[in-house]
């Protein structure tokens, strides 16, 4: 973002069932949370599970440039 790279540290990996919204929300400024889905269902054609991540944020530093030549 801006030319400056973020990088984060994972802390946890939470297994929870699709319902389970509550485990969403994110209260400080210096976290990401990332959503996927898990445990694809053939039967039902859904996934009846989501992974979630929690990382910190680490350190800010400036990006690398890219040369066109």
């Amino acid at each position: 973002m801006g030319g400056v790279d973020f990088v984060y540290a994972v802390e946890t990996l939470i297994q929870v069932k699709p319902n389970e919204a509550v485990k969403l929300f994110q209260r400080k400024k210096d976290r990401i949370l990332l959503v996927t889905c898990t445990d694809y269902n053939l039967l039902t054609e859904k996934y009846d599970g989501r992974l979630i991540v929690d990382a910190v944020l680490t350190q800010r530093k400036i990006a690398p440039t890219q040369n066109s030549n």
